[in-house]
């Protein structure tokens, strides 16, 4: 399973896809899942190990607004 991983000057965020048509999105140090991103069937390509980075650099930018993002990478979980 991939997880795209978001680094900021405010914390650490982490995108991985439990479905094809859902990404949770979590946050290091905070319990459970921080928020869900439920794709329409046409979006699923927002999901991908191509785009996650992407999708969570979205999320951070709509979400946690004036944070800098330090870096944003895809990584291959066991």
């Amino acid at each position: 399973m991939y997880e795209a991983v978001v680094q900021t000057v405010g914390g650490v965020f982490r995108a991985t896809t439990p479905d094809p048509l859902c990404i949770a999105i979590t946050e290091d140090g905070v319990d459970g899942i921080v928020d869900f991103i439920h794709l329409h069937p046409n979006e699923t390509a927002a999901a991908t190990a191509a785009n996650l980075p992407i999708t969570l650099r979205w999320w951070v930018h709509e979400n946690i607004r004036g944070v800098e993002i330090m870096s944003a990478y895809l990584n291959l979980r066991s």
